[in-house]
């Protein structure tokens, strides 16, 4: 007699080893998804310092002017001002959306400089806070 086919036992044997397996890859699927979903924070941030910089080379002589002729030593930059300008589209992500987006413009006129300071916060759909600058 040709009896083909698992028993009860080696099914069962299969199951719980899948079992183990699952229990140790879940973390580090998890880890990696969360990891992805930080990085396109942090890419979006670099996004927005370049269009800032990019808003200070084409805005600097007007911004000049609203503060009597000299740059000011600090100025902000928000996330609404660089898409209403075209700089930048919103932050369109389904898995994470950013709160707080804002980047603070320094000045230094000994040698003629700016310097960019970049504030994001990112959160999961959840509400935990993933990323924050």
């Amino acid at each position: 007699m040709n009896n083909k086919g698992f028993t009860l036992i080696e099914l069962m044997a299969t199951v719980t080893i899948m079992g183990f397996v699952s229990l140790i890859v879940y973390p580090s699927i998890s880890s990696a998804i969360s990891s992805n979903n930080s990085s396109s924070c942090k890419y979006y941030e670099k996004t927005v310092v370049s269009a800032s910089k990019r808003f200070i080379q084409k805005e600097s002589v007007d911004i000049k002017e609203a503060y009597g002729g000299n740059f000011p030593s600090s100025y902000r930059i928000d996330q609404s001002t660089l898409v209403n300008s075209g700089y930048i589209d919103d932050y369109n992500d389904s898995k994470t959306s950013v709160r707080n987006i804002y980047v603070i413009v320094r000045y230094n006129s000994s040698n003629n400089t700016y310097t960019y300071e970049s504030h994001l916060t990112c959160l999961n759909k959840g509400g935990k806070n993933i990323y924050n600058s």
